[in-house]
């Protein structure tokens, strides 16, 4: 008796789920995901090109940057030679100085005597061979501007010519 109450309960009360209105659901379900879905994607392509534009214009926007601030070092180079051809007497004291300078940019940096002419291949500063020679011999194998490590094979003649 209890199991036929039960049985009607389940067959008559709340719980009857009508098959016909879920076989409607499903595919208008379905549908719906498809074009939320769709238009999920379609904003993902609008919003990836927005990106792509966005990083392309950056990118073109720092490469001007940096060309005008070497345009802008080239300019303050030519003012101050100009500010010197100015102050000095004669345009020899200007070329003796030029000509300091260069000698300066071709002595060793490390002991400040000889020319230069090794480069560390790993960093490529520019060092006297002796230099160089003595800190691998010394084992103070960094290069003494940047503290890059070097071994053998990694500092060689540098050829000069006038």
């Amino acid at each position: 008796m209890k199991q036929k109450h039960v049985d009607n309960n389940l067959k008559g009360g709340p719980f009857v789920v009508n098959s016909s209105t879920t076989d409607q659901k499903a595919p208008m379900a379905s549908t719906t995901r498809d074009k939320i879905t769709e238009k999920y994607h379609s904003q993902m392509k609008e919003a990836q090109q927005v990106v792509a534009e966005k990083t392309s214009s950056l990118e073109a926007e720092a490469y001007k940057t940096k060309r005008l601030q070497e345009e802008i070092a080239q300019l303050k180079r030519k003012v101050d030679r100009m500010k010197k051809i100015e102050l000095a007497e004669t345009l020899d004291e200007v070329m003796v100085e030029e000509l300091r300078e260069y000698k300066e940019t071709l002595t060793c940096p490390s002991c400040k005597v000889k020319r230069k002419d090794a480069v560390l291949t790993k960093c490529f500063h520019v060092f006297c061979w002796d230099c160089l020679r003595t800190r691998y011999e010394t084992r103070q194998r960094k290069c003494p501007k940047c503290n890059c490590a070097f071994g053998a094979n990694d500092y060689h003649r540098l050829y000069l010519s006038t």
